[in-house]
Order: C-alpha cells, then sequence, then structure tokens
C-alpha cells in the first residue's frame, strides 16, 4: 500500500506541476520520464 501511495504522490505532483505550467508544449515528457525512471530504479535500489 505504501508504494501505491508513493505511486499516487508523484503523480499528482506531476499533474499540479502540468496545470500550473504555463507552456505546456515546452514540457518534455522524455526528459520528465528518465527523471522518474531513474528516481524509481534508486529508490528501488535503495530499498531492496
Amino acid at each position: 500500500m505504501s508504494l501505491f501511495m508513493s505511486l499516487v504522490g508523484m503523480v499528482v505532483l506531476l499533474a499540479i506541476a502540468f496545470a500550473f505550467s504555463n507552456n505546456r508544449k515546452a514540457i518534455n515528457l522524455r526528459t520528465v520520464g528518465g527523471a522518474f525512471a531513474i528516481q524509481f530504479a534508486l529508490g528501488a535500489f535503495v530499498l531492496y
């Protein structure tokens, strides 16, 4: 359940940032996805 809440929290923060963005087309989704992948990998490494 804790993992699910963490994922929901990250998605909510991303949605808030997207909602308040002035130029949504300038957001590079590849960079955002890569950052989330790195964060997930580091978290998995630390926890397991």
